[in-house]
């Protein structure tokens, strides 16, 4: 399978999050930065209902951009949406969206807001809000953020699990290297914690059960004790132009995107191929679409769910596909820090490691203590270290066997002061 084709460098220059660690863009890099985790102990009635004690939830206020009237109209991850891409655009200075592309990512869509727009009486499923239908469909974020901003071209969402967000990237950077759009938002969002969203993924084995105590430490991934994910809220967008259009408008960049690549496992509903290698292959089809050789890689933000499975293997993956160089990067994952936002993983961590290279900075692996020696190297990201990071690789890996990488590449001086 070929990558996505990114044949000029796409250029970054607004971000917009909502995060456990902050809706801000200074807190939220603060966090990432410290490895501060943004998880807290789950009230016991949702933990007694769902099996998992621990989560990520976002301390969320209903964005300003609108009218009351038709934030009711709205469910919780539909505002989340709205909110972060109304962040991006005006970060980027961008002010009229009539020409913009929207590509959103998300993987359960409005699953979580069901308990609370349906009912069961006699047996039969019944709407208890006459709009519900409108508030769980997964497409709706992005439509209703086009509609309420005045995006006027094409709107699609991406469900490709946790490399959904990702993948929305890697749509956004075609929309705009084959002239179809000068500028795309692409953005990724999620809210699943409830008691119905948890309780599945609990029966999968897939959660940390750790204890409310240890929620700041649950998340451990490629260490040796991890033993889940920790479910998170979340939200990002990224605002994508040509470099041509942010120097013309004078942008600041954040970085560039230069390489993107996919493929698919066809191996298993949810466990990873053992062996990673079509995972490697996304690697290294991301990094021949940028003509950027293994030895190039300063940084790579894993994937890093973890979970028992999928840790091991994208170490392994890592390896195949950089070699010896696996030796000398520095790693960060960002799911130590914000959870696993699902769909939205891909949008956020993207955000996260544009803010690593624009900073200089490689974030920590929080909570990583002993690395499991299954993972097949020392993952040596315990601590931050500020360093020069010019080319950074970013993983996700999605439930399916869907595996997405990108490229980014910090902005020559001249173009990222524009």
């Amino acid at each position: 399978m070929k990558g996505a084709g990114a044949v000029q460098p796409i250029a970054v220059t607004g971000l917009g999050v909502e995060s456990c660690v902050g809706s801000d863009l200074d807190g939220f890099w603060s966090a990432v930065r410290s490895g501060r985790s943004g998880h807290r102990a789950l009230p016991g009635e949702l933990a007694e209902a769902s099996g998992c004690a621990v989560g990520g939830v976002v301390d969320f206020e209903e964005p300003d951009v609108v009218g009351g009237s038709e934030l009711r109209r709205m469910s919780r991850f539909q505002q989340m949406h709205l909110a972060v891409v109304h962040k991006a655009l005006v970060d980027a200075g961008v002010k009229d969206c009539a020409g913009h592309a929207l590509v959103c990512g998300t993987s359960l869509g409005g699953f979580s807001e069901m308990p609370g727009l349906f009912s069961v009486r006699d047996g039969v499923w019944r709407s208890t809000d006459r709009l519900a239908p409108l508030k769980i469909l997964s497409h709706t974020p992005a439509t209703v953020t086009a509609q309420l901003l005045g995006f006027g071209g094409r709107c699609l969402t991406i469900g490709t699990a946790c490399a959904a967000s990702t993948d929305a990237i890697a749509l956004a950077c075609d929309h705009i290297a084959l002239g179809r759009a000068e500028q795309v938002v692409a953005s990724g969002v999620e809210c699943w914690i409830s008691s119905l969203a948890l309780r599945s993924f609990s029966r999968l084995g897939a959660v940390s059960k750790r204890s409310g105590e240890e929620a700041a430490t649950a998340s451990r991934p490629f260490d040796v004790d991890r033993d889940g994910l920790v479910p998170a809220e979340g939200a990002a967008a990224l605002h994508l132009e040509s470099v041509g259009s942010a120097v013309s408008r004078g942008a600041r960049i954040y970085g560039l995107i230069v390489g993107t690549g996919s493929t698919c496992d066809a191996h298993h509903p949810t466990r990873p191929l053992p062996g990673g290698q079509q995972a490697a292959q996304a690697i290294r089809l991301a990094l021949s679409d940028a003509g950027i050789a293994p030895s190039d890689v300063d940084h790579v933000d894993t994937h890093g769910t973890s979970t028992k499975d999928n840790d091991p293997v994208e170490a392994l993956a890592i390896r195949a596909a950089l070699g010896d160089r696996a030796d000398q990067v520095t790693f960060s994952a960002g799911k130590s820090i914000l959870g696993h936002t699902l769909g939205a993983c891909g949008a956020l961590e993207t955000a996260a490691a544009l803010l690593a290279l624009r900073n200089g900075f490689a974030p920590p692996i929080a909570n990583l203590r002993r690395t499991d020696p299954d993972c097949g190297m020392d993952l040596a990201g315990r601590h931050g270290i500020t360093r020069d990071i010019r080319v950074l690789l970013k993983i996700n890996l999605g439930f399916g066997g869907h595996n997405s990488a990108l490229v980014l590449r910090s902005a020559p001086g001249e173009v990222a002061a524009a």
